[in-house]
């Protein structure tokens, strides 16, 4: 017991010193955006919502929405859903503080492949892919 609780606080010590710095600097405006990735919306759809929300951040309005606070800067991560087991995030906190900061957002969220799956494909994987039995030799 004490072996695993040494590993699981390794863990935790380990992904919380790979915080970036960018943490810690004062932002404007911290936001999420979440979108349905579930097997309800096909690829094409998919591609079309990420599209939307790339263009809004790069939109001049917005963009000066994102950047014309006290501190000049807002952080933006882009989450999607499948069902209650299948929850990513696309595009972990990026710093948006000016045209350059959008566009590589823009790039990052649509060129990031697809990983939510929705309850019924998820099933499907397990049908396909069934997890190995632990009391089962290989």
């Amino acid at each position: 017991m004490f072996a695993f609780m040494a590993v699981l606080l390794g863990v935790f010590v380990s992904d919380a010193a790979t915080i970036p710095a960018m943490a810690q600097e004062p932002v404007d405006l911290e936001l999420v955006l979440a979108a349905d990735g579930s097997g309800s919306i096909d690829d094409e759809e998919l591609r079309l919502q990420r599209e939307g929300y790339a263009r809004a951040v790069r939109n001049p309005r917005v963009l000066e929405l994102l950047t014309g606070g006290i501190h000049g800067r807002s952080v933006i991560a882009f989450v999607e859903w499948g069902s209650a087991e299948s929850q990513h995030t696309i595009v972990d906190w990026m710093v948006i503080d000016g045209p350059e900061s959008a566009a590589a957002f823009e790039a990052a969220l649509i060129d990031a492949p697809r990983q939510a799956l929705g309850l019924q494909l998820d099933q499907q994987r397990h049908r396909l892919f069934p997890e190995p039995d632990p009391d089962q030799p290989l």
